[in-house]
């Protein structure tokens, strides 16, 4: 179903853009519309009053990110951070960690956006794990929900949080199990509550990390995780925010984003850690300057845009082409608003924006093999060869239908922004490109057009991550 996109609903688009950084093009504008048309129901207001009540009523407009906002997380989600953390750790001594206050030494770690609790429960575990005392640590953890934090301070879970093989064998460690609130004698419940010296080392707060003050009363951090926001922001408040959180980072700390997200990053003064899967970058020990680089004023013209697919054999062309690999699974979920037809779109993050979106629930896509909808993997075949062919506008209402069906597929976004690139729509095939690798870190082609698109627009920097992943082969 589409939805017209009004004078008043583009004042609330841009409501959001303005207040949590949001580009509704990353999640796609139905999805998004969508939730808002459910919102506006909610309140039983009309576009128009609902676009007024929004900007004059705080609390309004707070229930309206709440429900953008989905929560898809996990205890010990995204394993090779973890195995990173640990790494670093035993290569870095606690003397030389973080800044001396009073002649103590403290590791601090910021989960940015923390979701329900489960990324900073888990990184406390790890570097308990890791040897360090509970009085040498401390974790933050950050969200926009004040549901979310409201549910991580309670730190209390069902055994769906514990799906990693790592968390189901440390839970009976850190977790106690709590008995059955209708039955307490019963030997089968499966609630969990965080121990409660684990909790006395973290604490949550309630923030919008895109707001210019975010970072005025936080300390400085060794390590932050801020894994699948950045993809979802708008380039103003991508910018600011990985401006933010580098004034925040000690020199030679880590970074910890999302798989579409390490060139941002490295445009931004930072440099790409060596650990693999983990999507992980360092702050340089020295001040960096950081500039914009503008494209040079005879820029070489970038090679035609190439059609490749998992689907259609690579035409041969120069050494760039990427070689084809399968698609893993993402766990991702879009939630969808209720009494309202499922849009063709999808999320937002750990911080998570989804259509109840989240940028804000780290959660990333872990690679893993994905569920086949029916029909989509033929769909996204027959899309692929009307492109090859030529027909241009069948393969874009052929990878829209794709997408309306199945919104997580990696192969549809990845053609999606080839499309847009061939329209000269840049920005929207950047916005597509990152999001076939958010939900397939290793798209072949959304690889090899993202760092072809960047480097045409002279940001060779972000483009580098993204030719070196390609030149790796698929983990597993």
């Amino acid at each position: 179903m589409n939805y017209d996109v009004t004078q008043a609903m583009q004042q609330i688009l841009d409501l959001l853009r303005r207040e949590i950084g949001l580009d509704a093009s990353t999640l796609g504008v139905n999805a998004v519309i969508q939730v808002i048309a459910a919102s506006a129901e909610k309140e039983k207001l009309d576009t128009e009053r609902y676009a007024e009540g929004l900007i004059a009523d705080p609390s309004m407009l707070r229930r309206l990110v709440e429900r953008i906002i989905v929560p898809e997380t996990h205890f010990f989600r995204h394993p090779g951070s973890f195995i990173a953390l640990r790494k670093w750790l035993a290569t870095r001594s606690l003397q030389m960690i973080g800044s001396p206050v009073a002649g103590t030494r403290m590791l601090r770690v910021l989960s940015a956006p923390c979701s329900t609790g489960e990324e900073v429960y888990s990184i406390a575990i790890e570097l308990r794990e890791s040897g360090l005392p509970y009085s040498d640590f401390l974790v933050y953890g950050l969200d926009i929900s004040t549901a979310n934090i409201a549910f991580a301070r309670r730190g209390i879970y069902s055994g769906k949080a514990f799906r990693e093989g790592r968390a189901v064998a440390l839970r009976q460690s850190y977790f106690h199990l709590r008995p059955d609130p209708h039955d307490p004698a019963s030997p089968t419940s499966d609630t969990w509550q965080i121990d409660g010296v684990v909790a006395s080392r973290v604490e949550f707060l309630q923030t919008n990390l895109v707001s210019a003050t975010f970072r005025d009363t936080l300390p400085q951090f060794d390590i932050i995780f801020c894994r699948n926001l950045l993809i979802y922001l708008d380039d103003a408040a991508r910018r600011r925010l990985l401006g933010d959180l580098r004034q925040l980072l000690n020199p030679g700390g880590l970074l910890f984003v999302g798989s579409a997200e390490v060139g941002e990053a490295c445009e931004s003064g930072f440099s790409r850690a060596p650990y693999e899967m983990a999507f992980a970058c360092i702050k340089s020990e020295k001040s960096v300057k950081i500039e914009k680089l503008a494209s040079p004023p005879h820029a070489i013209s970038p090679p035609p845009l190439q059609f490749v697919s998992a689907y259609a054999p690579p035409v041969p062309v120069a050494s760039t082409s990427l070689p084809v690999m399968p698609r893993p699974k993402t766990e991702f979920r879009l939630a969808t608003a209720p009494a309202i037809a499922s849009p063709a779109s999808a999320s937002v993050g750990t911080a998570t924006i989804s259509p109840a979106v989240a940028p804000v629930s780290r959660a990333a896509a872990s690679p893993s093999p994905q569920p086949v909808h029916e029909g989509v993997e033929q769909a996204c075949q027959e899309a692929w060869a009307l492109a090859n062919a030529g027909r241009l506008d069948q393969a874009r209402n052929a990878v829209n239908l794709v997408l309306a069906r199945a919104s997580d597929n990696p192969e549809a976004h990845a053609l999606l922004g080839l499309l847009q690139e061939r329209a000269g729509d840049k920005a929207a095939a950047e916005a597509s490109y990152r999001r076939a690798l958010f939900l397939d870190p290793y798209q072949s082609s959304a690889l090899l057009n993202l760092a072809l698109l960047l480097e045409a627009s002279g940001r060779a920097e972000a483009a580098k991550p993204l030719r070196a992943r390609a030149r790796r082969q698929r983990p597993g």
